[in-house]
């Protein structure tokens, strides 16, 4: 059985500068098949919509890769982190696209913080790419993603192209509702943010019904009331 060891690097330099920093990512010859062959601890296991296929998380050397298999054991890839970005987590979207958050560490303006984002591995391509990128201004205009970029709302499991995500796109603590193809990277608003929600849920129809978040310092919850058709704020009701 032949073993596919695939590793994307064309990814690297879209994602952040962390990507390309001094560490270097191990290369597909610094990783012996062996070496996932005798492990045997693995998490995350899900199956791919067609039940055709499973992936899972495996660590090696401290850090988490993902492998996925065909059920027949025809194929194999691996999926492994990149720089100093690590593998928060992953979902299947279609039989042939795996959605993977990445975690890193970024330092802006003198501060560090933990930064998520989405990128989308496509079997059939053998490709990775970043799904959100930020718009590309300079200095002080300078337009970034907030440090959440990888909140999935919906699936969108009847629709192979798009999924709901929440991004605070602007950087003023409300999160918008964005459909994105996975595609074109292309994003269409759907929800504005408002209310410093920062949490959005919807309803089968992926309408957004229910928002969580703060105001200053004072936490919120609204709801879409059905028979008004207005955002109200549950901590006023008596119920």
């Amino acid at each position: 059985m032949k073993f596919t060891l695939v590793y994307c690097l064309s990814f690297i330099l879209l994602i952040s500068p962390v990507f390309a920093d001094d560490t270097a990512p191990l290369k597909p010859s610094d990783i012996p098949v062996e070496a996932f062959a005798q492990l045997s601890s693995g998490g995350q296991m899900k199956m791919s919509p067609d039940a055709t296929q499973v992936a899972y998380m495996l660590p090696y050397k401290g850090r988490n890769h993902i492998m996925a298999i065909k059920l027949d054991g025809s194929d194999r890839r691996i999926i492994p982190p990149a720089g100093d970005a690590e593998i928060k987590w992953f979902r299947w979207k279609t039989d042939n696209i795996l959605l993977v958050s990445y975690r890193y560490t970024l330092k802006d303006r003198q501060q560090t913080y933990t930064t998520t984002r989405l990128l989308t591995y496509n079997f059939e391509e053998s490709k990775m790419e970043v799904l959100i990128r930020e718009g590309i201004k300079h200095g002080m205009n300078a337009k970034r993603i907030g440090n959440v970029g990888d909140s999935v709302i919906d699936i969108l499991r009847d629709d192979p192209d798009h999924i709901l995500l929440e991004l605070d796109d602007d950087s003023n603590g409300d999160s918008s509702i964005f459909k994105i193809n996975l595609h074109t990277k292309v994003r269409t608003r759907v929800l504005r943010g408002k209310f410093g929600i920062l949490r959005w849920m919807v309803d089968e129809q992926q309408n957004a019904r229910w928002g969580t978040g703060y105001q200053k310092t004072v936490r919120v919850a609204r709801y879409l009331n059905p028979v008004t058709n207005e955002w109200e704020e549950v901590h006023n009701k008596d119920w």
